[in-house]
């Protein structure tokens, strides 16, 4: 569909981007936002833009559930992930085999972080072979993805201008071993108050923290799925993103721990 939008619209003649857009959407029973999108997409991206990437579903067993988990280990899978959608039963609410789940969820994690041009696959999933997300699964991880990728921007920029700033410390001849120490201090505590008032809000009411979250952070209510009818929010539910903030804020800590020691025994010697 991708390659037929993108051969229309070069047959257009609109002064008008916006014009362009509903036109496309229109037409192609999309919405504004995936016409634009779709229209933006380069064709290098699309190795096979008119048709899912497709994904047959083994049905022979690899001799048991352990032997299954130990193979998904070997191969790279977090072993994490595979403990939450058991957890969680994922596997019989979507009626697939957990190898199948699993290359689905390779499959999303590609698209967050741009190796994937399009967020869509063709599995066994529900009893029939069909691609597993739908249009809202797709809108919604477009600005999932657009937060994603723009958060590891922030982080590139933060951390070149810390290197720019200790650097600059550096060549001005200050006292490294013990600014760097007591500014990350003041620092590491500012950040664990934040993460336990996280954590307790969480404790407390996950389903409220996580609705403030999506509203602040996205301006549409695409992120409002139907378990009925959306494969992803069976896949994903509420306790498995619960269970994902405490492991998170719980390597923060640690992770902030580890440095403050650290910075505590360099500034010692």
């Amino acid at each position: 569909m991708i390659l037929e939008l993108k051969k229309y619209a070069s047959t257009l003649n609109f002064k008008n981007k916006t014009d362009l857009y509903n036109e496309l959407a229109t037409r192609f029973n999309i919405s504004l936002i995936t016409a634009k999108k779709y229209l933006l997409l380069r064709n290098e991206e699309l190795p096979n833009p008119d048709k899912p990437k497709k994904h047959k579903s083994s049905k022979a067993k690899i001799n048991g559930y352990r032997n299954m988990v130990y193979k998904m280990i070997r191969d790279g899978v977090e072993p994490i992930i595979i403990k939450e959608y058991t957890k969680y039963n994922v596997t019989e609410s979507l009626n697939m085999e957990m190898e199948d789940v699993m290359i689905v969820t390779d499959h999303m994690m590609d698209y967050l972080i741009g190796k994937e041009a399009e967020l869509s696959i063709v599995t066994d999933v529900d009893g029939k072979e069909q691609d597993f997300f739908n249009e809202q699964d797709r809108l919604h991880m477009w600005d999932v993805q657009n937060l994603f990728l723009g958060g590891l921007k922030l982080r590139n920029l933060l951390l070149i201008i810390t290197a720019a700033i200790v650097i600059l410390l550096g060549v001005k001849k200050a006292e490294l071993k013990i600014l760097l120490p007591n500014a990350y201090t003041k620092a590491f505590l500012v950040f664990v108050g934040i993460l336990v008032f996280l954590g307790i809000a969480f404790t407390i009411d996950f389903t409220k923290c996580f609705t403030v979250f999506h509203e602040i952070f996205f301006t549409n209510d695409l992120w409002l799925f139907d378990p009925r009818t959306d494969y992803m929010i069976r896949m994903l539910p509420e306790g498995f993103f619960a269970d994902m903030v405490v492991r998170i804020i719980l390597f923060f800590l640690g992770f902030l721990g580890i440095v403050f020691g650290g910075m505590q025994v360099w500034k010692k010697k």
